[in-house]
């Protein structure tokens, strides 16, 4: 990507992140999916502040929803684009599905892990049809970044995106800026907090964002409570949170234009 000294995304200039040298491969298996996903994680690295660094179990589920509607989605070589993808298990999997991927975070530590998880997945991407790339993206400094397909992603994907009011009210307008017309953002969210979602939707309807579901609750699999346990100080304290607290599954398209 080209950039200038002034351009907010010009990573010459970015603070330098850690090797992280802790990154370990592992193979996760998707429900419903042929192949196995390698992915590389630091799941040490999580108490330094960046959750990204690690898979959790909404993106386990995310990942298991799309293999078992990919034919009804219509998933294979679409434009798709993840948010907030961490260690992108989301937009490998969806790769996996033959789609056109690109898979997005802000933070450099994740992008890193990512660059190596797409090596291990180059050959079964390739045979899939596949492709998957990664770029960096940041929600409050998005326009006008070279390489985004702006106004052209069939989809956009996320798990566990909104984390505060501030996160809900710019997300809207991302998602916007890169649908096409009647391209779809569908997104697996933590419920965390009520209001938050509130936020989140009053701003997709000023974004241009329209339901095509209505917004379903789903309980988290037995493996996605474990996978979010397994590195917590109090793994019975997470698991029995994490399994109560649950999902509610969002599709919501771009209205046409006029």
């Amino acid at each position: 990507m080209n950039s200038t000294a002034s351009d907010p995304f010009d990573q010459s200039s970015a603070p330098q992140e850690k090797v992280l040298v802790a990154a370990a491969a592992i193979a996760i298996a998707v429900p419903g999916l042929e192949t196995e996903v390698l992915i590389v994680e630091t799941p040490d690295e999580v108490a330094t502040g960046c959750t990204g660094l690690r898979v959790w179990g909404c993106s386990l589920d995310f990942s298991s929803y799309l293999v078992h509607h990919a034919e009804s989605l219509g998933l294979r070589d679409s434009t798709i684009v993840e948010l907030g993808c961490g260690c992108a298990l989301v937009g490998f999997t969806a790769a996996l599905l033959g789609g056109q991927v690109i898979v997005t975070d802000r933070d450099l530590g994740c992008l890193e892990l990512v660059r190596a998880s797409a090596e291990a997945n180059f050959a079964n991407i390739a045979s899939a049809s596949g492709s998957v790339r990664e770029m960096h993206l940041d929600w409050c400094w998005f326009q006008g970044v070279e390489g985004i397909p702006y106004s052209q992603a069939d989809f956009v994907l996320g798990s566990e995106l909104i984390y505060d009011r501030d996160c809900a009210r710019i997300l809207p307008s991302v998602i916007s800026a890169l649908l096409r017309p009647r391209g779809r953002f569908i997104a697996l969210l933590g419920i965390r907090d009520v209001s938050m979602l509130h936020v989140f939707f009053t701003a997709a309807y000023t974004a241009g964002l329209e339901f095509t579901e209505e917004p379903r609750s789903l309980k988290p699999s037995e493996a996605a409570v474990e996978r979010s346990a397994t590195f917590s100080h109090d793994r019975e304290v997470t698991k029995t949170t994490h399994a109560w607290s649950g999902y509610i599954l969002v599709e919501m398209q771009k209205c046409a234009a006029d």
